[in-house]
């Protein structure tokens, strides 16, 4: 038997998780255990035995563990093992709105701050670090904690910078998130191509200035010496300045007030006004919120994914159920203002992210699955697809039988809504076009459900035609 023979069937090694000597993850059904392995013991000896991890738990900036017998551990030769509760859905950096990715940035640093109080630093800057639970950012890599030296620069700076500043500053200068961008450069924005990027634009702002135009002039400058005297890598170990704990915390402040005065991009979306706008009367609004505050009860699911969610009208009415619940869109104002509205509120259970149904996250990093897909991440105890099939079939040209399809491997249960080729909206969107050929009629979404779902109940709403389904995976 290998040494990778994992003891337990119920878990795995997390395929993404390979890059750290200290340590792994495992996931098991309802829970996490990052296995601390012998390069990591004294690290996290110090983690534990000091006040930081007491003071991040109930700030509840970290994930909640408990340390569990080091048989437990899935794989041999561990040194520890630390268990915490599975998030409902680990998002990545490319998921979030321009003020998620904010207040990842800010969670990092402050952090970074208590550790450096407490005589530790964070090994690295990685968004990755960072997921939601619900609104909330919580940092998620317990292994990250390492005793700080006296001296030493903080390693994580040019990665918080290219992970976090760089599209930060590019989101206010684009006037929208770049999620789009951090998916295809999931491990940053270079430094360099950054401050070419924001050129004449960020250049004379203090915080701009120093940690993006003049820090990617200092690693130029220092690539070419390195060149000159045939070293490799970024930065030579022995030319890397000493930097005082003075100065480290000073740096970091910096990089606090240069986030904090980014003003994010602002103005409405196309979107932000669709329930205003809709077609519903009062009356078939009312019916369509009570089916489906009736249907999640009937159901009662463990999770929700909002496919489509817009502002969040419904997937609201799960979160307020108590239950985890991901309201997910493509337009990222529209994302950012959810958000928003739900960290006012306080709200433990939604979390908006961005996301286009039509190009939903794939499977990115080393051996493609590093970073897990969203159907990887599934399935959803409950789907909820209204107002969307139109959409999907007349402006990506997605056919019925390949949504149902695509529902049916993401979702256990959908609450799908029908809307009739008479709607107004869909008339708008095929009436001199090609697309009034496109198949679509209801008779070809009934028979899309066959072999993937059972239709458990339907409604008709009212005069305007839609039709809401409860369906249930065969």
């Amino acid at each position: 038997m290998t040494t990778d023979a994992p003891r337990h069937p119920g878990s795995f090694r997390h395929p993404g998780s390979f890059r750290d000597p200290a340590g792994f993850v495992a996931v098991r059904e309802d829970h996490v255990l990052r296995v601390v392995l012998p390069p990591g013991r004294d690290d996290y000896a110090l983690f534990a035995a000091s006040p930081l991890a007491e003071k991040l738990r109930e700030k509840q900036l970290i994930l909640p563990f408990e340390e569990i017998p080091a048989s437990e551990s899935p794989h041999p030769g561990a040194a520890h093992v630390l268990r915490s509760p599975r998030l409902a859905l680990y998002s990545f950096p490319y998921e979030w709105s321009v003020s998620q990715l904010r207040d990842a940035a800010l969670l990092t640093l402050r952090v970074l701050r208590l550790a450096l109080r407490h005589g530790m630093t964070l090994k690295d800057a990685s968004a990755f670090n960072v997921s939601f639970a619900g609104a909330r950012p919580v940092f998620t890599d317990l292994l990250s904690f390492t005793a700080y030296r006296e001296g030493e620069p903080w390693a994580g700076y040019l990665q918080f910078c290219e992970q976090f500043l760089v599209p930060l500053l590019l989101s206010r200068r684009a006037g929208r998130a770049v999620s789009d961008l951090l998916r295809a450069r999931h491990d940053g924005i270079p430094l360099d191509a950054g401050a070419r990027l924001l050129r004449g634009w960020s250049s004379l702002r203090p915080g701009p200035l120093m940690h993006v135009h003049l820090h990617a002039r200092s690693i130029r400058r220092d690539a070419r010496r390195m060149r000159r005297e045939g070293v490799s890598g970024r930065l030579a170990p022995a030319a890397a300045p000493r930097q005082s704990l003075k100065q480290t915390l000073a740096l970091v402040d910096s990089l606090r007030r240069t986030v904090e005065s980014i003003t994010l991009p602002g103005g409405g979306s196309a979107w932000d006004r669709y329930y205003d706008d809709t077609v519903y009367s009062g009356a078939e609004t009312r019916k369509k919120e009570d089916l489906v505050r009736g249907w999640i009860a009937r159901v009662s699911p463990a999770s929700v994914w909002d496919l489509g969610s817009n502002t969040g009208r419904y997937a609201r009415l799960a979160a307020d159920a108590g239950i985890p619940t991901a309201a997910f869109d493509a337009d990222d104002a529209v994302v950012d203002a959810m958000y928003r509205d739900a960290r006012e509120r306080g709200d433990e259970h939604l979390t908006p992210l961005v996301m286009n149904l039509a190009n939903p996250s794939p499977a990115l990093g080393w051996a493609h699955s590093e970073r897990e897909s969203l159907e990887a991440r599934g399935p959803a105890g409950l789907a909820l697809y209204l107002g969307l099939m139109h959409h999907l079939r007349f402006t990506h040209m997605v056919p019925l039988e390949e949504q149902m399809s695509y529902l049916a491997r993401i979702a256990r249960h959908a609450i799908v809504e029908w809307i009739p080729r008479e709607d107004v909206n869909v008339r708008a969107m095929t009436e001199g076009s090609v697309r009034e050929g496109f198949a679509y009629s209801r008779e070809g979404f009934l028979s899309a459900l066959e072999g993937r779902f059972r239709v458990v109940e339907s409604v008709v709403l009212g005069e305007s035609g839609r039709e809401m389904f409860l369906v249930s995976r065969t």
